[in-house]
């Protein structure tokens, strides 16, 4: 995972040492000082506002004409579907509440935008077709609590733990600390949430007996809010979704404050504090911390739309009755007017989360950095590392069908002999509950879905460079409307989005589901592809060609986009892991391609045959290792790129340099200071 590092530094009110970000800046005459930060901030916020109203309205109109895509009718279909599930005819003022909703064929377009935007504003969602006649309103005010209550502690905790890690390992970068805890969060953080969840379940659960395997709460206790043993046993139950929240969760934090920590103390307002002989304790936390954390508290909200993703899965696992599992509930029984509500529910908590974030920027105003260009790229030996073992995966995705084929292997062939039975000489990783050979079926997997997230990640990068390079370069209109489409479809929550399109296109093979990923994973890059654009825009060279006369298409293609190498190459490594996550997700929860095989496939007939109750760490542990291994190298290249680019986050840099100032400082008898 590669972060655009942000750092923000700013006065400490209580100190007599204040920070001097500007002290290169003449001072300005009171007559042309800028207007008070509160009018800007209003402004701002009033144009973030309208800005989030429109992404809102965007989510509202293509939830209407999804459905009405469809072939047939859509409303005539889902009526049926519910008179066959419930015997029940369904009444007029239900029908037509069906076709304000999906598409009334005797009205038009505009009549049924208009009283579909009306049942919404009034939130009429319609019936539940899986639980008719329950109203779809009522179901998600039921599982909402629960989701709001498991993203926000997990959330929080993560955060608290990777903010204060980093702080710990950041001020000191190159310690032994450093150099064991930030590998081995990245190595974390690359683990899929639902192997986590299954594999937290089957250690702490099914294994230790310590905590409950699903639900919310004990169905021994009465469901009272006032009583303190339901409490007690709603924290109880939550405790193993809410650690594999903070597992999967704490790493990103730790990553980014500990890379801002280590731009931060070498600002120069922290070595004034250090020359006064402030005590290092007040050094880290009030002058060096208190600056670095700013971007980590304005990623807070920010971030809730990537976080509600892996919490979906996480429900599905423990069967937590969220909004998460009722999702996959209304995914499984085709219940569309339920999948269709809790995606604009989803897509209002990411607005919400957003608009707080940009609140917090008015508030904090941290300042933005920029990193040099890629240089000594295989003089890294992280990214040699990362580069290796992607190759080797790379390696087995061609070859690795042939050399089981050689091996006189078949994963379809079943072994009547040896049903559910662990590793052994015959049978290297065992076989699943049909008698299949599971070292097999790792290899034969490693080909789909290597694919699938090369084609993903492909697209997505090539998507992002084309639209974030001319939105950049042209500027003007052009570029402010296609950054406005860009915020737009960024600000939509793309997990919820991928599993509702997948749940239309259900078993449509690798080559669609790689291509959906990858259409919905580019926006994010497009706008790093667009900053990176804007600096280079107003270089001298590219100016010069200007000058020459040279053409547009000519400067963004042969100048432009190599000076984005490594910008363009990070970003294909992440949105490769990211289809690799994505397309075993989707098979998680059977709406990938189930005629073939892939780690995804692996891992959900594993779940799906009740693996994990048995205790068949085999059926399951391989896949999940194998993409953690993927996401921790593409992690590994990305870590290396970042310290290529900025010489700042160089642990083995940093090191040598305060052995330098430490031996300079002894030789002139002064104090050393760690």
């Amino acid at each position: 995972m590669t972060a655009n590092n942000p750092s923000a530094s700013g006065p400490a009110s209580t100190s007599r040492l204040a920070p001097e970000p500007r002290a290169n800046v003449p001072e300005t005459p009171l007559a042309q000082m800028p207007e008070p930060r509160r009018s800007r901030g209003g402004r701002f916020l009033a144009k973030r506002a309208g800005f989030y109203l429109l992404t809102a309205w965007v989510a509202l109109t293509i939830n209407f004409f999804v459905p009405r895509a469809m072939p047939g009718d859509p409303a005539q279909t889902l009526a049926l579907q519910i008179t066959r599930q419930t015997g029940t005819t369904l009444s007029p003022e239900v029908l037509q509440s069906i076709r304000n909703l999906y598409g009334d064929p005797n009205q038009n377009l505009f009549e049924q935008y208009w009283n579909y935007l009306g049942s919404i504003f009034t939130l009429d969602f319609g019936l539940s077709v899986s639980r008719y006649p329950v109203p779809v309103l009522e179901l998600i005010l039921g599982a909402l609590p629960w989701t709001l209550f498991l993203v926000g502690v997990s959330t929080l905790v993560a955060w608290l733990v990777g903010t204060s890690l980093g702080i710990i390992v950041g001020y000191r970068p190159g310690s032994r600390l450093d150099l064991w805890l930030t590998p081995i969060s990245q190595f974390f953080s690359s683990m899929p949430s639902f192997w986590v969840a299954l594999l937290t379940l089957w250690v702490f659960s099914l294994t230790l007996g310590l905590f409950p395997s699903s639900g919310g709460y004990s169905p021994n206790v009465p469901f009272q809010i006032n009583n303190v043993w339901f409490l007690l046993s709603v924290f109880r139950y939550a405790t193993l979704p809410i650690l594999t929240g903070v597992f999967v969760g704490f790493s990103g934090w730790l990553f980014a404050m500990r890379n801002m920590m280590v731009t931060t103390i070498s600002e120069d307002f922290v070595t004034l504090a250090r020359a006064k002989g402030i005590s290092e304790r007040r050094v880290i936390f009030r002058y060096a911390a208190r600056n670095a954390m700013l971007p980590n508290i304005t990623g807070l909200a920010s971030s809730i739309g990537g976080i509600i993703g892996g919490v979906v899965l996480t429900e599905i696992v423990f069967t937590y009755p969220g909004m998460g599992y009722l999702l996959f509930q209304a995914i499984t029984t085709k219940d569309y007017p339920l999948m269709q509500a809790i995606f604009l529910m989803i897509v209002l908590a990411v607005l919400v989360a957003n608009f707080i974030a940009d609140s917090l920027y008015v508030l904090l105003d941290p300042r933005t950095r920029e990193v040099s260009a890629m240089d000594r790229l295989l003089r890294n030996p992280k990214v040699v590392i990362g580069l290796a073992i992607l190759a080797f995966f790379v390696l087995v995705a061609i070859f690795g069908p042939w050399l089981i084929s050689a091996l006189g292997l078949n994963p379809r062939a079943v072994d009547y002999g040896a049903i559910a039975t662990p590793p052994s000489a015959d049978h290297w990783l065992g076989t699943n509950n049909t008698g299949q050979d599971l070292f097999a079926q790792l290899v034969v997997g490693a080909r789909g879905s290597v694919v699938v997230g090369a084609l993903a990640g492909t697209i997505a990068t090539v998507m992002a460079v084309v639209v974030g390079t001319t939105s950049g370069y042209l500027g003007g209109t052009a570029d402010r409307t296609i950054n406005a489409i860009v915020n737009v479809l960024m600000t939509l929550p793309g997990f919820a989005l991928l599993f509702i399109i997948a749940g239309y296109v259900q078993n449509a093979g690798y080559i669609l589901i790689a291509l959906v990923i990858g259409l919905l994973g580019w926006p994010g890059g497009a706008r790093s592809i667009r900053a990176q654009t804007l600096s280079l825009r107003n270089r001298d060279f590219t100016s010069a060609l200007r000058t020459t006369g040279e053409s547009t298409w000519r400067i963004i293609l042969v100048e432009v986009i190599p000076h984005l190498g490594g910008v363009i190459s990070a970003m294909f490594l992440s949105a490769l892991v990211g289809g690799i996550f994505a397309e075993s997700s989707l098979a998680f929860l059977g709406l990938g391609d189930t005629s073939g095989i892939t780690w995804g496939t692996m891992i959900a007939q594993a779940q799906s045959s009740g693996a994990i109750l048995r205790g068949q760490w085999w059926y399951f542990l391989p896949p999940g290792l194998c993409i953690a291994i993927i996401g921790f190298a593409t992690a590994l290249i990305n870590f290396g790129l970042d310290e290529i680019t900025n010489p700042k986050l160089n642990s083995s840099l940093a090191a040598r340099t305060r052995r330098f100032n430490a031996d300079l400082a002894r030789a002139n008898g002064r104090k050393v200071t760690a």
